[in-house]
């Protein structure tokens, strides 16, 4: 027969898995992903240009890791405490796995602001530096994510939001629904971080850092360089999926949201092209 527990080791067992379930959190998640980065990695054989060029791609979405990026963002958040930013340092998560990016934080408001500042940032470096097109979606909900390991309906949410949402084709990335309506809401949509759809949705607005210089600054490029870049890169993609309606008007959208919301993009973008969606 075997005998009871005694009581400091039931107590010790049962601590244990209160300590664990409480990492089962309350979290904002990010489910993220490359337009079109499959193919570039499908390419890369013994290429070595194209090996180093999706891992710096890679290194560039990394960055949302590093802390010192961090501390220079947090002076772009009003009234931070202490600790929040233990919070903020010490809660977030990330995982990539080839042409998608996995984020979260602990659902505190703050840590929404912050995410959305550092996804925009990464958002506009992507498609001036490397050249790609970002859709994501940003959900709340119970979710654990650690070590590299993540699961529940915070992860779910955002990852069907991405991935198999059928409204949601274009590139940018969504915010559910849930963030912004509920009187418990945790985002400030009164800020120009955010703006709505052709459906009402809201979604992060990166094109806010386009004229004015960001809080991660880059010395390799000005904000005019980078603008004329990406529209030169915008150009080259409508002439090239002319044929092409899906992916053609997925360019199309971003090119008349960058023109939209920057005067350095509109200065730059042909007049004698006039693209017909």
């Amino acid at each position: 027969m075997v005998g009871k527990l005694p009581n400091s080791i039931k107590s010790k067992m049962e601590m244990t898995m209160e300590n664990k379930l409480s990492e089962f959190e309350d979290r904002i998640v990010a489910y993220i992903d490359l337009q079109g980065f499959t193919n570039e990695v499908n390419e890369i054989g013994v290429d070595y240009d194209k090996f180093m060029r999706v891992k710096k791609i890679l290194e560039t979405m990394k960055k949302l890791e590093d802390k010192k990026e961090k501390n220079k963002l947090f002076g772009s958040l009003p009234d931070i405490s202490d600790s929040d930013k233990e919070i903020l340092e010490n809660g977030f998560e990330c995982i990539v796995v080839s042409d998608s990016i996995i984020v979260s934080y602990p659902a505190i408001p703050i840590a929404f602001n912050l995410l959305s500042i550092e996804l925009a940032l990464m958002q506009w470096e992507i498609l001036w530096k490397w050249n790609y097109l970002i859709r994501g979606f940003i959900s709340r909900g119970k979710c654990f994510h650690k070590n590299g390991v993540i699961f529940g309906d915070g992860y779910l949410k955002a990852y069907l939001g991405a991935e198999k949402n059928t409204n949601h084709s274009l590139p940018y990335i969504l915010i559910q629904d849930l963030l912004v309506t509920n009187s418990g809401s945790i985002v400030d949509i009164k800020t120009d971080l955010y703006i709505k759809d052709h459906l009402d949705r809201y979604f992060i607005n990166y094109g806010r850092f386009i004229d004015n210089s960001p809080t991660r600054k880059n010395l390799n490029a000005s904000a005019d360089q980078q603008a004329m870049r990406a529209m030169q890169f915008l150009h080259k993609c409508l002439e090239l999926f002319e044929k092409d309606k899906k992916i053609w008007e997925k360019y199309y959208w971003t090119f008349k949201y960058c023109c939209s919301v920057s005067s350095l993009i509109d200065q730059f973008k042909d007049k004698n092209l006039v693209y017909e969606s």
